[in-house]
């Protein structure tokens, strides 16, 4: 990230920073806690059911493809938070906390000298082919006497077997009253990283404090990223070096002064199609939220539709429309996830 920031700016407006103290926290965390993430991950792996919410009768669910959520719309206990996250950071004890509300899951670190930082990463991993997004909001005023960064983090689960610290980050960073936010991804094993920062908004003083934050990555040459429902960066041509799975970091990073992120509206869904089986050949179905329409598509000769999802909106409640030449069904409120296997009744 950029704290403190040293530049070289080329062709193409790219940077690289060197010596971050995000890379350096999580780096000085990895003797202390990869080892039990890693440990963690390697004995479970995400929960074989995850609620998909509504299913509208008669439609029948008959695969899901939500592969984890956490919407941190109410409070949960902190034991019952270390069932699916480790927390850990650079921050001294009694520093760096986290905590769950009815406003989102807080990651903070107290007021303190220097630099200190808190994440929350998450126990289980998941493989290349999802999507990872999270809504990550700042303290609503501007850092002045520090700087603070939010920041989310998709990162290889595989430290503890061969010493990679790669990952791609998001972040929101704050400091002179002003505010930018920055995409970007780490090289490094263990005892060095780098991060190139792919793209960055121009600092300002109302920069928005909260931003939907979507991410899609292979871990090899990929990366695409959207703030709400623009996409700000889209590469196929990277050298990534991420081995997959990948675990979601949420962070907090501050500089003296104490600094909070917060995030709400978690979710990994799978990179597929959302398949409607059991209709019309030819019938057009329509997923539509607010009026708008998020995906439609026709049914083939065996019934299947299968809707191609914007990848912010791969999970969300919204209805669905099929219609054919003798009848039109809307089923209301689904709650769908992009891989989601439908059937209808």
């Amino acid at each position: 990230m950029t704290s403190p920031v040293y530049a070289r700016v080329g062709p193409g407006v790219v940077a690289w920073f060197r010596g971050h103290r995000i890379l350096r926290w999580r780096l000085e965390v990895t003797v202390l806690a990869v080892a039990m993430v890693v440990v963690t991950y390697a004995l479970s792996s995400w929960p074989g059911t995850v609620g998909p919410g509504r299913t509208p009768a008669p439609l029948h669910r008959s695969a899901s493809g939500l592969v984890a959520t956490d919407s941190f719309d109410r409070p949960v206990p902190y034991r019952t938070l270390e069932d699916r996250y480790v927390f850990n950071g650079s921050a001294q004890p009694g520093t760096g906390y986290a905590y769950a509300s009815a406003t989102g899951l807080d990651v903070g670190v107290k007021p303190h000298a220097g630099w200190a930082g808190w994440f929350a990463v998450t126990i289980h991993a998941a493989s290349p082919q999802v999507v990872w997004h999270t809504v990550m909001s700042r303290p609503g005023r501007p850092s002045t006497g520090g700087t603070g960064e939010a920041v989310f983090a998709v990162q290889t689960a595989t430290t503890q077997h061969n010493g990679a610290i790669n990952y791609v980050v998001v972040a929101s960073v704050s400091r002179n009253g002003l505010t930018h936010w920055l995409v970007g991804y780490a090289h490094g094993e263990v005892a060095d990283a780098d991060t190139e920062v792919l793209w960055q908004s121009p600092d300002r003083a109302d920069s928005p404090t909260s931003e939907p934050v979507t991410v899609t990555t292979d871990g090899r040459h990929q990366i695409a990223v959207w703030l709400g429902d623009q996409e700000v960066y889209r590469s196929s041509d990277l050298q990534l070096d991420i081995p997959p799975p990948f675990q979601a970091y949420l962070e907090v990073q501050g500089q003296n002064e104490g600094y909070v992120s917060r995030f709400q509206d978690f979710w990994i869904a799978r990179a597929a199609a959302l398949q409607v089986r059991g209709i019309p050949a030819g019938a057009s179905v329509t997923l539509v939220h607010g009026g708008q329409t998020i995906a439609s598509a026709s049914a083939d000769r065996e019934g299947t539709a299968r809707l191609a999802l914007p990848a912010p909106q791969a999970v969300g409640v919204a209805d669905l429309v099929v219609a054919s030449a003798r009848s039109r069904r809307t089923y209301d409120q689904l709650s769908y996830a992009a891989g989601d296997v439908l059937v209808a009744g």
